[in-house]
């Protein structure tokens, strides 16, 4: 299942990924550099996830 983040999110980098590969672009090339923006993205989510867990215990 799909949420509506994850679908706003993929459909450009799709869009824009297929545009590259018709101009040349190598495939594996734009994978590699897909795969490196999610592991910097849900990295830096998840520091913001941990803060959020470290202030709530305080709150509580």
């Amino acid at each position: 299942m799909e949420t509506t983040t994850s679908g706003v999110l993929t459909q450009p980098i799709v869009r824009e990924g297929f545009k590259n590969i018709a101009a040349g672009a190598n495939g594996q090339s734009l994978k590699s550099g897909i795969d490196k923006a999610v592991a910097t993205a849900v990295a830096e989510i998840g520091g913001y996830q941990l803060r959020f867990r470290i202030r709530n215990r305080f709150v509580k």
